[in-house]
């Protein structure tokens, strides 16, 4: 569920000084099987090719991923880059056969998921 996957995510890189963007990896029973810190951005910014994102992804054979990244500032709202880096990771997923399960985005207590939002 996204609240279980932002408690992961948290842990992981909630208090992060910069954007971490990070991929869950998961078995085909939506296990984790695999956390990977995919790039490390700066206090405002973290962008990642899928290429990147999706090469652990191929390796560990996952059954899918959910993509996630803090937010230092503790708003979770995503901007442009963030919506653009969504559509890009989801639609390099449909071309493998690794489904983006979801894409969040985190703070210390406070999550944003796009499986949670009809605009996303």
């Amino acid at each position: 569920s996204p609240s279980k996957a932002a408690r992961v995510l948290q842990e992981y890189v909630g208090n992060k000084d910069r954007e971490h963007v990070v991929a869950l990896h998961l078995d085909t029973r939506n296990r984790l099987i695999g956390i990977e810190t995919v790039a490390i951005g700066t206090l405002t910014d973290a962008n990642v090719s899928p290429r990147e994102f999706y090469k652990s992804a191929v390796l560990l054979n996952s059954a899918g991923v959910v993509a996630g990244h803090n937010h230092p500032s503790g708003d979770v709202s995503p901007s442009a880059i963030d919506r653009a880096m969504h559509v890009r990771l989801r639609d390099a997923g449909e071309i493998l056969g690794v489904p983006l399960l979801d894409f969040l985005i985190v703070s210390r207590g406070r999550y944003w998921a796009a499986s949670e939002r009809a605009s996303a």
